[in-house]
């Protein structure tokens, strides 16, 4: 079992450039247009019949929908149980558009440790997310800061 998926996992069981899939959500249309009316009702975001003039050329899902499908995805991970906090993310890029009947998959680097100074039972770690689409581009990419706890 990889070690962001298995379920006794802590800071202690970090490696730096240990990296894994955790897992795949294909957009439909309909859930593009739904959550956009909702969070973001940009006329590409939601009216699948004038958003081909638009620069995207299409209907495309709007930045905080990917964010939510990344984060549905992370809760693939068990090793959650130990993520006390996020102490929020760095660098968030949205690379190419996810578009109607996209599968996008997320993948999960561990690139930087340390002990916290505040926390004797837990240490920091960033872990580096990248969204990627059935043709191998990112779609979203960012770092995310979090107080994981040591192993008992």
């Amino acid at each position: 079992m990889d070690a962001l998926t298995k379920k006794e996992f802590y800071f202690d069981d970090i490696e730096i450039g240990h990296s894994e899939s955790l897992g795949s959500y294909t957009l439909s249309a309909e859930n593009i247009v739904e959550f956009a009316e909702k969070w973001d009702p940009m006329p590409f975001h939601v009216n699948q019949d004038n958003c081909e003039a638009s620069i995207h050329g299409g209907l495309i899902a709007c930045g905080v929908h990917l964010l939510g499908i990344r984060m549905i995805l992370t809760h693939n991970m068990e090793a959650l149980e130990a993520v006390v906090a996020s102490f929020g993310y760095d660098d968030v890029r949205f690379k190419a558009p996810a578009r109607p009947g996209d599968t996008l998959s997320l993948f999960a680097e561990w690139t930087e440790m340390r002990e916290s100074n505040s926390r004797p039972d837990c240490g920091i770690a960033k872990l580096f997310y990248r969204l990627g689409n059935q043709d191998g581009e990112t779609v979203l990419s960012h770092f995310d800061n979090l107080l994981i706890r040591k192993r008992p």
